[in-house]
């Protein structure tokens, strides 16, 4: 705001039509108001987002959060422009408050970044792995390496000389094999049933 500017706070509020009675310039608004259109033009709400992030939440100052610290986070429910580090966070406040992210990102935004749907469906434990070994850098955007393993038990996906090495894995831990490749080795990814061993394995 210029340093000339009056500082007056209006009692109430008044019709762009009543200003122009007196304020004959068109840039008389906007030249108090950091250069904004003045009243907000028609979807200003949907689209302040890309202003503010250009020139900072400091053009909000003057109006909004001078005297009203919590304006955008009473919108919004969340420290806006989000806080450094909150990119690498956000997952949690996003599994609890969707709505809120979808406001300003709208519903397709999780699949643009992520590559896929987000949260995750129901249904979806049982069908990534179709998933994770096409594209196992979708993955990675959220879990580490370690994620896998806390579930799996081994890494994933199996390094090249895992078939070799797998029997030993195998007889310690089989049911943890049993998660992926079938319900008593029998199942059609599982020992008997996936074409790799046939008949009974001692």
């Amino acid at each position: 705001m210029p340093a000339s500017a009056p500082k007056v706070k209006m009692p109430v509020r008044v019709s762009p039509a009543q200003c122009t009675e007196c304020h004959k310039s068109r840039t008389f608004c906007s030249d108090c108001h950091e250069g904004l259109q003045m009243p907000h033009p028609a979807r200003w709400m949907k689209s302040h987002g890309g202003v503010v992030l250009q020139r900072s939440k400091d053009i909000c100052v003057s109006c909004h959060t001078k005297d009203d610290p919590k304006f955008c986070i009473d919108c919004h429910g969340v420290p806006m422009p989000h806080p450094a580090g909150f990119r690498s966070s956000h997952g949690g406040f996003a599994l609890k408050n969707q709505k809120k992210c979808v406001k300003c990102h709208g519903r397709d935004s999780c699949i643009r970044c992520h590559g896929l749907q987000m949260p995750h469906p129901s249904g979806w434990m049982g069908q990534h792995s179709r998933v994770a070994l096409g594209s196992p850098g979708l993955c990675r955007r959220c879990h580490s390496d370690s994620y896998c393993i806390g579930c799996h038990g081994v890494a994933l996906p199996h390094s090249s000389g895992f078939i070799a090495d797998h029997p030993n894995h195998t007889y310690n831990q089989g049911s943890v094999c049993m998660k992926c490749h079938g319900n008593g080795g029998t199942g059609p990814q599982g020992c008997f049933g996936g074409g790799c061993h046939r008949g009974g394995i001692d």
